[in-house]
């Protein structure tokens, strides 16, 4: 097994053998299901150690030394700091909606939209980098049980997300692309043509 990195690195493909990041926590265990799959529908929960574990290694990606303008796929569209910020609400919407939108799998309301931007302008004002923000938005969002979990929408709008999500978890074993987020979007995955 390799462990060279490879030139870049997609921030959602990180947990691969081959990419290892120096100083990246091990993936947790949640050790109420080490005797076999655990699927009641009452114990399908996240408790907060496992939480804390996941929020541990979620920052320990985005703050490893190889997580970098090299070698993250998605560096100057996301986490890259803006040259001029006239709107920084604006700014951090318009790059947060689209990585939301593929870490969680599903369309993003304006409220969710709303509550991690606020969360980024937060730690700016606090003091912290433009990309130092967007790390702890994405940790923040990689820690999620939207993102550790996959959801069955209720909505008949959203059954789009779901389908295209259990689509590209069958034929390729990871998150919908970008063109199965757009056929999602626009609702165009249910129709049998």
């Amino acid at each position: 097994m390799s462990t060279e990195i490879p030139n870049q690195v997609n921030v959602f493909n990180v947990f691969q053998p081959s990419q290892v990041f120096k100083g990246v926590s091990h993936f947790p265990q949640d050790l109420r299901a080490m005797h076999g799959f655990d699927n009641q529908a009452d114990q399908l929960s996240l408790p907060p150690i496992l939480l804390d574990s996941f929020l541990k290694l979620s920052l320990s990606i985005v703050n490893s030394p190889d997580f970098n303008q090299s070698l993250c796929g998605i560096w100057n569209d996301f986490f890259k700091e803006p040259e001029k910020v006239n709107n920084l609400n604006e700014e951090i919407k318009s790059r947060l909606k689209p990585f939301l939108s593929k870490a969680f799998r599903d369309s993003i309301d304006e409220e969710t939209l709303e509550r991690y931007t606020k969360y980024t302008e937060a730690k700016i004002k606090e003091g912290s980098t433009f990309t130092e923000g967007m790390k702890k938005v994405a940790s923040a969002a990689l820690c999620s049980p939207r993102f550790l979990y996959r959801v069955k929408s209720t909505s008949e709008t959203d059954r789009n997300h779901d389908l295209a999500s259990k689509l590209s978890y069958f034929l390729w074993g990871s998150a919908p692309d970008e063109q199965l987020l757009d056929l999602a979007n626009k609702g165009q995955l249910s129709q049998k043509e």
